[in-house]
């Protein structure tokens, strides 16, 4: 990941060659990543959802997995942990609970 000169933070994918570094995409908020299940998990903010848990898949194709606090606020806490084949995390609403 990298931080733009707009402030957003830059997804980006490689095979470990330059010519095969590709920028997927753009966000205010990117994090964490992890892999679960074939697929990149990842909290992003997405100026629409707020900061809401992501799936990429293998195929390269993104999508919301719950927006737990629909509209612009924020629904994804600071943690997501895997656990027996489960994906975990915290959600939260704009109170903080």
């Amino acid at each position: 990941m990298t931080t733009e000169a707009s402030g957003k933070i830059a997804l980006w994918k490689s095979n470990g060659y330059a010519n095969n570094t590709l920028k997927i995409a753009s966000y205010p908020e990117i994090n964490p990543l992890l892999n679960f299940n074939n697929a990149l998990i990842l909290g992003i903010n997405d100026g629409i959802h707020g900061y809401e848990l992501w799936c990429i898949s293998s195929g390269g194709s993104k999508t919301l997995i719950k927006d737990i606090y629909p509209g612009p606020s924020s629904g994804l806490g600071n943690e997501i942990v895997i656990f027996n084949d489960w994906l975990f995390f915290k959600g939260t609403s704009p109170s903080g609970t």
